[in-house]
């Protein structure tokens, strides 16, 4: 498995092992030291490079090798290779250079993997439809993701294809505003609460008169009615 490295950041690495080319397997001792240039670089696009390093042995059959940040600038499959006949046996391994972010995210485990979405089932997300009897995102309804500690922010910009203005959302809820259908009711949810509410456990004045009242527990008149002969008429609902 390739081992990962940092893009375009400065790192050393343990290169080896080293071991005798006389019997091809006694680790190189530590006082080898490597000429210039006997390391080399490959890179995925098939660049080569020498390393002007002698390149010091800490410890047996392993050499530490610096990368400056020009070094690991390419993402991309990396290859360290050396190999000198009549001193040892030839050595390679493999890297792989992944963006900071990716390095970051996957490794290090101090920052959260960016990811966009361009597609979903093959379509752009603005036009997926999920259910498509109950919710469709085609310029409908926008998400901003700030945060996943923070939560989600939603940002409503539509509702059954009519815009969502502040205004309307201030003036009630936000339920409010989705049960409300123009051009079927003329009330909302909360006003007809409101007027059950009233009518239900409220008070009653006026009912041996021409005309009654039926407030909520606030004390605000909620149903106003004419009563003729005993009946009550012309009902009007106060809804504000």
């Amino acid at each position: 498995m390739a081992i990962w490295l940092r893009q375009s950041t400065a790192t050393t690495v343990e290169f080896g092992p080293f071991v005798e080319a006389t019997d091809g397997y006694s680790y190189k001792a530590t006082t080898i030291t490597l000429a210039s240039g006997s390391i080399i670089y490959r890179w995925e696009n098939g660049n080569v490079t020498g390393i002007a390093l002698a390149a010091p042995m800490p410890f047996p059959g392993w050499v530490a090798v610096p990368l400056a940040v020009s070094d690991t600038a390419q993402a991309g499959k990396f290859m360290l290779r050396c190999g000198n006949a009549t001193s040892n046996l030839p050595v390679w391994r493999e890297y792989m250079i992944v963006p900071a972010n990716v390095y970051d995210s996957m490794i290090l485990g101090s920052a959260n993997l960016a990811v966009n979405a361009v597609s979903i089932a093959g379509q752009t997300p603005t036009n997926i439809t999920f259910n498509a009897a109950v919710l469709s995102i085609a310029a409908g309804v926008g998400v901003n993701v700030s945060s996943a500690n923070a939560g989600v922010g939603v940002n409503v910009t539509s509702i059954n294809g009519a815009a969502v203005s502040s205004a309307t959302v201030a003036a009630g809820s936000v339920l409010d505003y989705v049960m409300f259908n123009p051009g079927v009711q003329t009330i909302t949810v909360k006003d007809v609460l409101k007027v059950i509410v009233a009518g239900a456990a409220g008070k009653l004045d006026g009912a041996t008169g021409a005309a009654v009242r039926l407030y909520d527990p606030s004390g605000t008149v909620r149903v106003s009615a004419a009563v003729v002969s005993g009946n009550r008429t012309g009902v009007t609902w106060v809804t504000g």
